[in-house]
This record gives structure tokens, C-alpha cells and sequence, in this order.
């Protein structure tokens, strides 16, 4: 009974590469009955950017082996620019995974600015996974 606008479906690279021209339907027709869609763990397949083009996708998560070794590693930062410019110029929320540390967290807040809330960032830095009942206590009681 939920309605399609409020779900957001997230599909892997490599879902997308076994089988592209039918997910590519798969994903119009579900598009059209109003369902979102998000890439998780963008960026560790080897799918092709002509068809990352014609996806129906409002929502990149950047996969976290690319934020674990942040900020010191300039090969991993430049992939994120990449990821970030290619996400900003579709106008794709984006989702930094695996976030742990506070260097991290400055990282991303110093790009989030940028991105005029285009950029999420989610990980362990801020909770672990949690129950319902412990998630609830913790956010939702004073």
C-alpha cells in the first residue's frame, strides 16, 4: 500500500552489466510506475558510461573501498571527483558509504558545501547497525 514515489529501489553495477538492455526495461517500467532508483557500490564494476547515460537512476552511492583510505590517498580522492562531477552533472543525489573516521567526515563536509545538498554521508562514524527498538531509543527519545 505504500505508493511507488516514496521507494527508492537500489540495484549494484554488476546486476546492471549481466543482463543490461533487460534491466534497462526492467528499470523504465518500474520508473514509470514512479519507483527511484539508486546505484550502490558505484564504481567497483565495469559498466559502460554509454549505458550509464540512458539508466533512470537519482541516486549514486560512492562504495565505501573508495572512502577508506580518505584523505590520504590522492588516487582514491580523484576517483570520487569523478564520481562526484559525473553524479553533479546528472543531477544525482549522492551517498558516501563507509564513512568511520573524523578526517572522513571533514573530508565529505568540506565537498557537501559545494554540492548544495546533493551529498549524503553515511557510515559507522555516525552508528553501527542497529535493532528497531535500540534505533528508536536512540533517535527518537530525549
Amino acid at each position: 500500500g505504500v505508493s511507488p514515489e516514496l521507494i527508492t529501489l537500489e540495484v549494484t553495477e554488476g546486476i546492471l552489466i549481466s543482463e543490461m538492455e533487460l534491466a534497462l526495461r526492467k528499470m523504465a517500467a518500474l520508473e514509470e510506475m514512479g519507483y527511484k532508483f539508486s546505484i550502490d557500490d558505484f564504481g567497483t564494476g565495469y559498466s559502460s558510461l554509454s549505458y550509464f547515460q540512458k539508466l533512470p537512476i537519482r541516486e549514486l552511492k560512492i562504495d565505501k573501498s573508495f572512502v577508506f583510505r580518505i584523505p590520504a590517498s590522492q588516487e582514491d580522492i580523484a576517483i570520487i571527483d569523478t564520481i562526484l562531477n559525473l553524479a553533479k552533472s546528472k543531477q544525482l543525489q549522492i551517498v558516501a558509504e563507509g564513512v568511520e573516521t573524523r578526517e572522513q567526515v571533514e573530508f565529505f563536509k568540506n565537498i557537501q558545501e559545494s554540492l548544495r545538498g546533493m551529498l549524503l554521508i553515511q557510515g559507522f562514524h555516525f552508528s553501527k547497525p542497529l535493532e528497531a527498538t535500540a534505533f528508536e531509543e536512540r533517535f527518537f527519545h530525549t
